[in-house]
């Protein structure tokens, strides 16, 4: 799958907010630092450690298996394992159904207008 091969051979990812809002203050410190968030198509997992970080419960999914086992053992060097359950998912099946009721959602680089 063109995914796996995105993202083999990649080191583990360190913590980073959402390109997006990184050097918007204001914005940060308008987000939960408590909860549930759910990380869509999260590839190596650096929002999902940063929501972590922060204190969240982070469902973490991507449909590439390499990039989700990326994000379990940088969760674990983090000591994250607690707040993250990262798993392979297709989003072209919708959202996991523990991902529904959340105070937060990540969706960066994912596009698909039915699970909106």
């Amino acid at each position: 799958m063109r995914w796996d091969e995105r993202y083999a051979g990649r080191a583990l990812t360190t913590p980073a907010p959402p390109a997006a809002i990184a050097d918007e203050p204001s914005l940060l410190s308008r987000l939960p630092s408590h909860g549930s968030a759910a990380d869509i198509a999260c590839g190596t997992g650096a929002q999902t450690l940063w929501l972590a970080g922060r204190g969240l419960s982070v469902v973490a999914v991507d449909m590439s298996p390499v990039a989700v086992d990326l994000t379990t053992r940088a969760a674990e060097a983090a000591g994250l394992t607690a707040r993250v359950s990262a798993r392979v998912h297709d989003l072209d099946e919708g959202l996991p159904t523990d991902a529904t009721r959340l105070d937060l959602l990540i969706c960066q680089r994912f596009r698909e207008p039915a699970i909106y």
